[in-house]
């Protein structure tokens, strides 16, 4: 993950060679001439300990930078890597990992906002992604990133607001200039700063990947209901959802458009595929694999 702090700087890189090679070097001559006596008699003096490269930054915050995404009372796991060469189907900065039953419930518009950690390179990038003629009024470019991501965070919820929306509003403020949502071009975004989807089965196979949430759902869209089918109708679901309404715990489940034309897994209706899976909110709704 991207966190400038980890890294040493030039200037401790300067320090730790700086306090190592004599003072009578200033040329590659002199230094030739000084290395091949030091070196006799400590070989090891300029080596740089690997693990030098990163400084100490303390426990990572998981506020920033978290290790799962809510899905109502689920919570899917989210990995991270450092690839800025990535092509491909390659990835680079933060994915969730997504089993193909849940992957209809998610909003893409909330992935829009990325994580905490990332949002102010994100803010950057959306304003710098601004035509020319509207982006000279907001420079430098990561200050007014800054402003603006102290009012989001005041001001918008990620989990509900849209950003482009919110960010053309924050942006208003200062300067009173209106700004059109639709001049933030988030297509021209580097990886990094998109976030990334890895579609699983019910075993944990890779079904797919890629950082178009809407055209992977459009994708697997009759994986997804195969999976719910599978889950709500197996025999063992079956069984436990008769033994609850047997001892007057549940309604049977009725029938609706709900998820995809399928069953829905409760009286309530489609509500939220997360918590209506849950063991938790609804014992007899587990999904099961069959044996």
């Amino acid at each position: 993950m991207r966190r400038h702090d980890l890294r040493i700087s030039d200037d401790d890189l300067f320090a730790f060679y700086d306090a190592r090679v004599g003072a009578q070097v200033y040329s590659e001559r002199h230094f030739d001439r000084w290395w091949k006596k030091a070196r006799a008699t400590d070989p090891a003096l300029l080596d740089f300990d690997p693990e030098a490269l990163l400084a100490d930054g303390g426990e990572l915050d998981e506020t920033l930078f978290p290790t799962t995404w809510r899905l109502g009372s689920i919570h899917l796991p989210l990995s991270y890597e450092y690839n800025p060469a990535a092509a491909g189907s390659e990835g680079d900065g933060v994915s969730l990992s997504v089993p193909v039953v849940f992957l209809n419930q998610l909003d893409p518009a909330r992935f829009a906002w990325l994580i905490p950690g990332l949002r102010h390179e994100l803010i950057t990038a959306l304003i710098r992604s601004m035509p020319k003629s509207i982006r000279k009024n907001f420079v430098p470019a990561p200050d007014v990133a800054a402003k603006a991501l102290e009012m989001l965070n005041t001001d918008f919820d990620p989990s509900a607001d849209d950003l482009a929306e919110s960010l053309a509003l924050v942006l208003r403020r200062p300067r009173g200039m209106v700004v059109d949502p639709a001049v933030f071009d988030f297509a021209i975004l580097p990886p990094h700063l998109r976030f990334g989807f890895t579609i699983t089965d019910a075993s944990g196979k890779v079904l797919g990947q890629g950082d178009d949430l809407a055209a992977l759902q459009y994708k697997f869209a009759a994986a997804n209901r195969t999976a719910l089918a599978s889950g709500v109708n197996s025999p063992r679901c079956r069984e436990t959802r008769q033994a609850r309404q047997a001892r007057g715990c549940c309604q049977p489940a009725q029938e609706g458009p709900g998820f995809g034309g399928h069953r829905r897994l409760g009286p309530e209706g489609p509500g939220d595929l997360a918590a209506a899976w849950s063991p938790r909110a609804r014992p007899w709704a587990i999904p099961c694999r069959p044996r």
